[in-house]
């Protein structure tokens, strides 16, 4: 711990001792009630039963997937004038053009302005230090190793060994190829060539057993505390991890610190420029704010800092793209608040600085026809298109929930029958993907059995082609699901526990930090 670096940070970050402990003192309390709500949160025995069987029990799919677009309107479909006349005074409503707004503002752009900015010494300096966390160097580590992997398959052990046993007899047998690797290098056998030919690391082994240069905290907790008790040069004893055994050989180090002021200088020059810059365009909007209010002249305001204002096209609530502007939710939030011919306060964004006046407004009306004659001829088609891909599907659903021929209904609609592989009901299932209402329907129907599913705008006809039942869970795996459904339901009793409270609370809003 350092403390003077701790100190610039909370100052960076515009935070006393004080405040931040007090926020973590706080959080710590919030976490300690967190904790006790969800420890105690029970899990029953029909419950541990249901989830084990959710993620053991299985089953394999045939389907026939029917696409939205598989059905189009016979050719020749016309659509009378009379029609069209009656689709749209059902519901003219869907047609209307919605209120929209002409602006004129004034953008600032920190970019353009940085240009003429130059820090000073004093300013550099400054930032360096109060930001030293920024320019802090991990300690870097290049090095070498031999991974070797258990192999359960390689183990010869009876047809009754346990899982754990055939694991157990394979990692010794991992760590005896390995022990005997380091004898070999120890006895001056070349570690790249034995890495070459041994390591079941593919990406290093290829490579001599290279791992390039990396910070400290990349590899895991066994390989990082091997590496710090090397010397360069040095091979350490096989080191078991997750991935199976290691030998590495430490290629080089080089020690955390502080990047000097040399190194960072412009890379600090360009962030005060873009800070500065990002202040002078507020600053400037700001001023032009208040001679806007004094005189009662937006264009006075601008012209008198020579500064050119913008006429927007109209736009609207639910099409404001506007091409100098973009998608600046800030910029159109402050332009639906005004009314005719005033103007914003300052908006400010990271790339921009606005002011806004609020040039035209136009009411929403409902359009004659003449005026959205296409669009209405588009949402009419689209209706008869898909009230035609419906009949179709009513239609094969009545088929194929009479025959279950799922090959039969594929063979007309010039369709392929797929089939997925194993899944349980927690997967997505391939070829389809994570669509609850087919997982529920196909863990419900018994092998051989057929259903057809409507999701996502299109039919899915599915046939369970096989189903491999949960066995009885043993102890372990009776524990791992009671973990994992005790997490899912201390969330949601915390949740809940957190909804009541807000309910009975009075919650006030310190509307300064807005």
């Amino acid at each position: 711990f350092n403390e003077e670096f701790y100190n610039n940070y909370l100052r960076s970050q515009r935070l006393t001792p004080l405040e931040f402990e007090e926020s973590q003192r706080e959080q710590l309390i919030l976490t300690k009630v967190e904790d006790i709500i969800k420890s105690n949160t029970k899990v029953s025995e029909s419950e541990i039963i249901e989830g084990y069987k959710a993620d053991q029990e299985k089953v394999k799919l045939d389907y026939v997937i029917v696409p939205r677009n598989h059905f189009q309107l016979p050719d020749g479909e016309n659509i009378s004038d009379a029609e069209l006349q009656g689709f749209f005074d059902k519901d003219k409503k869907q047609f209307e053009v919605p209120e929209q707004f002409k602006v004129q503002y004034i953008k600032i752009e920190p970019k353009v302005l940085a240009e003429s900015i130059e820090p000073n010494e004093e300013d550099i300096k400054d930032y360096y230090d109060t930001h030293t966390t920024e320019f802090s160097i991990k300690k870097m580590f290049t090095a070498s190793h031999i991974l070797i992997k258990p192999d359960t398959s390689k183990v010869e052990l009876g047809e009754d060994a346990s899982k754990e046993d055939k694991l157990k007899a394979a990692e010794e047998e991992a760590k005896t190829v390995a022990d005997d690797l380091l004898k070999q290098i120890h006895s001056g056998e070349d570690f790249a060539e034995l890495a070459k030919e041994h390591s079941e690391d593919p990406g290093s082994g290829a490579n001599g057993g290279s791992l390039g240069e990396f910070p400290r905290g990349t590899m895991v907790k066994e390989f990082g505390e091997a590496l710090e008790k090397l010397k360069v040069g040095e091979f350490s004893e096989p080191v078991k991890t997750f991935f199976g055994y290691h030998i590495i050989r430490l290629d080089g180090v080089k020690d955390a610190r502080i990047k000097t002021l040399d190194e960072v200088k412009d890379s600090i020059i360009t962030s005060l420029k873009q800070s500065k810059s990002r202040q002078k365009a507020r600053r400037m909007v700001s001023r032009m704010y208040k001679n806007a209010k004094k005189s009662g002249s937006f264009a006075e305001a601008a012209k008198e800092k020579n500064i050119e204002v913008k006429e927007s096209e109209f736009f609207s609530r639910q099409n404001r793209n506007l091409i100098d502007v973009g998608t600046v939710p800030e910029f159109y939030n402050a332009a639906f608040t005004l009314a005719e011919k005033d103007f914003s306060e300052p908006v400010n964004t990271f790339e921009a600085s606005y002011l806004i006046l609020m040039a035209e407004k136009k009411a929403p009306y409902i359009p004659q026809l003449d005026e959205v004659r296409e669009d209405v001829k588009n949402a009419l088609l689209k209706k008869k298109s898909s009230d035609y891909s419906n009949e179709k599907y009513k239609a094969i659903q009545d088929k194929f929930a009479g025959s279950n021929d799922l090959e039969a209904i594929a063979k007309e609609q010039k369709l392929k029958v797929k089939s997925t592989p194993f899944f349980s009901s927690s997967d997505s299932i391939p070829g389809i993907g994570n669509i609850q209402q087919i997982k529920d329907r196909a863990f419900d129907l018994e092998t051989g059995k057929a259903a057809s599913v409507t999701a996502l705008k299109q039919l899915y006809l599915v046939r369970v082609k096989e189903r491999k039942e949960a066995p009885a869970p043993d102890q372990k795996q009776r524990d791992e699901v009671y973990t994992r459904l005790q997490r899912q339901k201390g969330d949601v009793v915390f949740k809940d526990w957190l909804d009541k409270l807000r309910e009975r609370s009075e919650v006030l809003i310190d509307e300064t930090l807005l």
